[in-house]
Parts: C-alpha cells; structure tokens; sequence
C-alpha cells in the first residue's frame, strides 16, 4: 500500500487527504455547528485522517497540514457539560484533548505552523484546573499562524487573560454574556470578523471600543426567565460603526427589527435577519415608519425564517432604501397551521401582491435555486412569480439542487 502512495506527488496526496476531512461548508455554518451542537469538520474526521497519515512516512507530511489546519479541543477531554455534576462523551464527534495536543506540540513544535484555526470548549460551569489558563496559552503562542479562534464559552476571566496576549486573531467566534461584548472586542484588536451567540443581562451604557470588524454576525439568545431578544437588540446595534458593511442578526424567536441608531445607518451595505421582521412599521420620533428604511447604502436584503403571516400584511417593498439591488427569502412560512405546500404558496402570493403595489419598486427579474420541485428544501409553487415576470418582461430563473446551499428566492430590483 505505501509503494503506491510514494509514487504521487505531494500535492496529490494533500488533496486526497483534503476530500476525507469533511464537507466544505461556509465558515460561518461551520461555526454554527460548533457553537450550537459542539462538533466540527475536525471532530467528525481526525481518527480517519490519523490513520492515513500513519500509512507510511512519505505520506505523513502532507497528511499533517490539513489535520492539524482546523483543530477542535476540550479542555475536560473527549466529554460534552450536561450540567454542573454530570458531563457525556461524544462518541461520533469527539474533540481532542488540550493536554495532549500540547504534548505533542512539545515534542513537535513545527505542527503548531500549520494551525490556521483553534474551536475551544470551554465550560465555565466545569471545575476549570487552575492550570487550564496557562494551557490555552501555550496552545495560542504556539501556533503562529492562527486567525481564526471559536469558544464554546467565552467568560470574562478568559477574555482577561487573553486581552494581554495581542493576539492577532480576525475571525472570532463564541458565545458569551452580553455585558462581555465590550470586552470581547477590546481582546482582539485585529477583528474583521466577529460572531457571538450573547445572552443575559446587557450593560445600562454600552461604549464599544475601536475596532476594524467589517463583518458582524449575531445571535440573540434568551434564558429561561432572562432578558428577552428585543433588549438585546440595541447591543447588536452598538457594534457597527461606519465601517462595518456585513451585519447578521439572529433571534431564537420571531420578533420585530427596532430602528437602528444613525452609527449604523450608513455603515450597513449587506443585512440578513434570521426570525426578525424588517417590515413591520415602528413609531420614530412618534412617527410610523419601517426600520429598514433608515438603513440609507443598504444593498442586499436576507430575510431567514420569515412569519408566515408575513404576507398576509404584505411586503413594503416601497419602504427598501433607494440603493437596494436584492431582497432574498430562505426557509420561510412554515407553520404547523397549514401544510408546507399550502403555506410556501400563501407566502409566495404575498410576495407577488406586494410586487404588483403601484408604490412597489421596480422589478428587475427573479431568480429561484438551491431545491427541485417536490424536495424537502421545495420553495413552494413559483408559478405565480413566473406569469408576473412574464407579464413584466423580466427575466425568471430557477436552477436545480446545490450541495449544502440554503434554497433562496431572489428578487432583484432597477
């Protein structure tokens, strides 16, 4: 079997061992899947890219650079916190072990060049080794080359230990208290891209520090018996200044997007809302008008998770800033009053309705992708869209199924 494998060039065994790591999929849903299920791609494929690298000598080199790139670490182990007494092992995903990947960076300082990113979990409600500390330390100094850092729980005892670090991280991912947000970008000077699940409390003042973060994706999470999302809201709006043109935003609920403040009216060129209405109106200055419509460079709409009541209000799309090209739908109207089928439709005919409003702006072509009729991912019957574009003289489109891409529909405006 080795014989084989010292006849291929390096590159071509890199790129094998490139295909057995996992699916390729944006890295903000694979941080997804970290921060909301604890598994990653390097979780889910270590042993089998071990066992490749232990084939022979010749193949080891190559091997090595792609399982140590993206490195997934638990500082209790192979175990998942249940609760404050009670921890369980992740037999189909487990996370390596901080203490003997430091070993094995002891012995063999050169793996730590390859890391390009590091997902930690960090249970604050485990009893932490007062040592755990010192370790993440010598993990971060010893790989660098690493950009990208994802906690599993951020505390601010972590963030404090690593404020003196300077590390330059751009991309960071984890979830946290609200209060810690300041702090959080105060850490890590070098953010450009910043995502963090916040719950809790938030600050009564919020004074974000400088940053150069041009990309902002938050959840907003709600505790039994805790500060609901609604409040949480004006937080996510205290981060983005005027340079910051990618802003996601995330509610575990359906809740109402607020008028943002005007730090952030002219900064925000990409939007997506995930389980947030932008459409219904909110009193400004003791006027009724939507929130959207403040947002003044806004450029591409995203609406996720869309409430299926939705278009029985029917859209403003009159109301869109000026500079507006695309407003997109994904994963929307399903209610467990009616089926699928019947609610896409309703959805879709809303949309339609509100395209047809002599205020509406005007349409430029649709284009429907990611799922074939009759799929589980189905947008719904888009005959309706069709005969408007027909009618319209746009032009429609609908291509088939793409591997791990969100069905969209996609209006697209003069």
């Amino acid at each position: 079997m080795s014989s084989i494998f010292t006849e291929l060039p390096e590159e071509i065994i890199e790129q094998i061992a490139d295909c057995m790591r996992y699916p390729i999929y944006p890295s903000a849903e694979a941080t997804d899947f970290f921060l909301n299920e604890g598994r990653t791609g390097f979780s889910e494929t270590r042993f089998a890219l071990s066992a490749f690298s232990q084939v022979c000598t010749y193949v080891r080199p190559a091997v090595e650079r792609l399982l140590y790139r993206d490195i997934h670490v638990d500082i209790t182990g192979w175990t998942r916190h249940i609760r404050a007494s009670e921890t369980q092992k992740l037999p189909m995903s487990p996370a390596g072990s901080l203490r003997l990947l430091l070993r094995t960076l002891t012995d063999r300082p050169e793996l730590g060049r390859f890391v390009r990113s590091a997902y930690i979990r960090w249970c604050e409600h485990y009893r932490v080794p007062a040592s755990m500390p010192e370790h993440l330390k010598s993990l971060l100094t010893s790989c660098p080359k690493l950009h990208t850092l994802a906690f599993s729980s951020l505390p601010q005892s972590v963030i404090e230990y690593l404020e003196p670090l300077n590390l330059p991280i751009t991309s960071l991912a984890a979830v946290s208290p609200a209060e810690n947000l300041p702090s959080v970008i105060r850490a890590f000077p070098a953010l450009r891209s910043l995502q963090l699940h916040i719950h809790g409390q938030p600050p009564e003042t919020v004074s974000m520090p400088e940053h150069n973060i041009t990309s902002l994706r938050l959840k907003l999470m709600t505790e039994e018996g805790c500060t609901p999302q609604s409040e949480l809201l004006p937080l996510a709006y205290a981060v983005p200044h005027y340079n910051v043109p990618y802003v996601y935003l995330e509610s575990e609920t359906e809740m109402t997007l607020t008028p943002p403040p005007e730090t952030m009216q002219s900064s925000v060129e990409h939007l997506r809302l995930k389980n947030i209405d932008p459409f219904t109106p909110a009193h400004i200055d003791g006027v009724m008008c939507s929130p959207i419509s403040s947002l003044t460079n806004l450029q591409h709409l995203h609406v996720m998770r869309s409430s299926s009541s939705l278009p029985m209000r029917a859209f403003d799309f009159d109301v869109l800033p000026p500079n507006v090209k695309t407003v997109s739908f994904s994963d929307y109207a399903v209610t467990h009053k009616m089926s699928a089928a019947a609610s896409k439709s309703v959805f879709v005919q809303g949309v339609v309705q509100a395209l047809k409003s002599p205020r509406s702006r005007r349409l430029a072509g649709v284009m429907a992708y990611g799922a074939v009729p009759n799929d589980a991912w189905d947008l719904g019957n888009l005959t309706p869209l069709r005969d408007l574009c027909r009618k319209a003289r746009v032009p429609f489109a609908q291509t088939g199924s793409f591997a791990d891409i969100e069905p969209e529909l996609m209006i697209f405006f003069q």
